[in-house]
């Protein structure tokens, strides 16, 4: 008996108590996307002996569920902040969101507090985010000016609320089509393809923003690798002119180097003739022929019926293979 007696008293007690929770009065304060606000805790804090702070789309959730919303509080007169990088709490309850974001419009925060020897107290506070139209900054000149083959790198910052839809246009082609506050576009290998207007247009319920910028992609210096029309009457750059230009270095550069060894083996060569014939002149008539490797001794030079060494050749001109080396190149 008594069981049921307490069973509808606990019912008719409960539907009074979570009334006068929910009819308590809520204040409200406004920010903008990006704008650090204070929210500060209306409590008696001096009576207070903790404090704490929750964030929730809906004031049943929080009063569900107090940990899991919980996000900075104070105890024994210490600061914890569970998202350092989102809030900062002062000891006199003032919580500080230090970058509102769009998921932060109609976001409700509670302060609430435990009065020594009585009941937790709390005060609702509403975020609203200022609704505006769109705003664009970008960090490049009107007029950019890139080396052909150097990154294209293009920034804007996008700023209104309700998020605008950003479309960055190239003369009249879309490259860009996002909702992000940020936008970027790059291009690691510039070239004359790039050149033109870039044009990005935000659009919200609230209005639109236009922003401009010319692009002019400067040749590099010294070099000239681009192709031509069937016809050979225009300068059109294509895809293909990066191989092209990578082609003519290697050729170039090959040549240069064959051009090189060439020119080290005759001298080589003109060097050996030489030797030949002084040592022809030291020794008794017959032929001069160029050093053969018939021998895994070295090469030698034939005189007559005379075989003399490659040592000993090079003992009567009275250089060593150093020196040799020396005069060939």
């Amino acid at each position: 008996m008594w069981t049921e007696i307490l069973r509808k008293l606990f019912i008719l007690w409960c539907p009074m108590h979570w009334t006068a929770v929910v009819s308590q009065s809520q204040n409200s304060i406004k920010a903008r996307i990006g704008q650090k606000v204070s929210i500060p805790c209306p409590l008696d804090i001096p009576q207070l002996i903790n404090i704490a702070w929750y964030r929730c789309a809906i004031e049943d959730e929080c009063r569900n569920y107090w940990d899991k919303h919980r996000v900075a509080h104070i105890d024994n007169k210490t600061v914890y902040v569970h998202y350092p990088k989102k809030y900062e709490l002062e000891t006199n309850g003032t919580l500080t969101i230090l970058e509102t974001n769009p998921e932060d419009d109609k976001i409700l925060y509670i302060c609430k507090g435990k009065i020594q020897f009585s009941e937790t107290v709390d005060n609702v506070t509403i975020l609203e985010i200022i609704k505006e139209p769109p705003k664009l900054s970008t960090r490049n000149p009107p007029e950019n000016e890139v080396i052909e083959g150097m990154p294209l790198m293009l920034q804007f910052k996008v700023h209104g609320y309700p998020n605008p839809l950003a479309t960055l246009r190239h003369n009249k082609t879309i490259v860009l089509n996002e909702t992000n506050m940020e936008l970027i576009y790059i291009r690691h290998n510039a070239s004359k393809l790039y050149n033109g207007d870039y044009t990005l247009t935000a659009e919200n319920p609230l209005g639109d923003a236009n922003l401009t910028i010319k692009v002019k992609v400067i040749p590099r210096a010294g070099t000239n690798c681009t192709t031509f029309q069937g016809n050979g009457t225009a300068d059109i750059p294509n895809t293909e002119g990066s191989r092209d230009c990578l082609w003519k270095v290697l050729v170039a550069f090959f040549s240069g180097l064959l051009g090189t060894v060439l020119f080290l083996y005759r001298s080589k060569v003109w060097e050996l003739i030489k030797r030949c014939h002084h040592s022809n002149s030291q020794t008794s008539g017959g032929s001069c022929e160029l050093p053969t490797a018939h021998s895994n001794k070295g090469h030698y030079a034939q005189s007559g019926d005379t075989i003399i060494g490659e040592s000993q050749v090079e003992s009567d001109l009275g250089c060593d293979g150093e020196g040799m080396a020396a005069q060939a190149l």
